[in-house]
């Protein structure tokens, strides 16, 4: 749970990077996991698993207060001014609710935290890109994260650095201040913890009204626990 927390954390932060000044900002992401390394700490099953696993295409869309990622079977919502995100299955017209929150352990808060502009560059569809590579010591679970970052994407979003400062004030969450120092916005980003590796890469990225109830669980839904 605490390395679902600090990934979708990490997710959030860089999708609020991409906030315009006014509107809504579509974004159309491919994902995909895969297995760091040999994987010999994972079952014989799990690396069958991840082996045949295809990159999905999700679309995040994107406003001042809430960020919606539409794929697969659940639909996440996240609601930065309720400070909850919500899981939503359309097949069984339901939802739950999770607290966007600190960890609960204090001590999980990174010791150390080292963020560095590599000078690798690649092209990743029309972008021209560099490297950040940030490495964090949480309570001693180490996390990689991989950012592939251009400042060809002309989108403002300094006005929104001081909700990742606010959430960056959170028990085990002050690491994300670190993303406030890449120069431009992340097209690509890797996140290693332990044995598994996600990843996420931009595919376009554009500014359109959202359609109505994109940011809220739809009327007549059940919520679960």
């Amino acid at each position: 749970m605490k390395q679902i927390r600090r990934s979708f954390a990490a997710l959030l932060a860089l999708a609020l990077l991409a906030l315009p000044a006014v509107g809504d900002t579509k974004m159309t992401m491919q994902e995909g996991t895969g297995i760091a390394g040999d994987g010999a700490e994972l079952s014989e099953e799990m690396r069958k698993a991840f082996a045949n696993q295809e990159p999905t295409t999700a679309i995040y869309w994107v406003t001042k207060d809430s960020v919606a990622r539409i794929g697969g079977s659940v639909r996440m919502i996240s609601r930065v001014d309720k400070l909850e995100t919500h899981a939503v299955n359309d097949q069984t017209r339901s939802y739950s609710v999770i607290k966007i929150e600190g960890l609960e352990d204090s001590s999980s808060a990174p010791s150390d935290t080292k963020f560095v502009k590599t000078g690798e560059t690649r092209k990743i569809g029309s972008w021209n890109t560099v490297r950040y590579e940030m490495t964090a010591d949480m309570g001693g679970e180490a996390t990689e994260i991989v950012l592939w970052v251009s400042d060809e994407i002309d989108i403002d979003f300094s006005a929104y650095r001081a909700f990742i400062q606010a959430m960056a004030a959170q028990p085990g969450f002050d690491w994300i201040l670190k993303f406030l120092e890449v120069d431009g916005f992340p097209v690509r980003q890797e996140f290693n913890m332990g044995p598994i590796i996600s990843w996420q890469e931009l595919v376009s990225i554009n500014e359109e009204s959202a359609p109505a109830g994109t940011y809220e669980p739809p009327s007549g839904y059940t919520k679960s626990d």
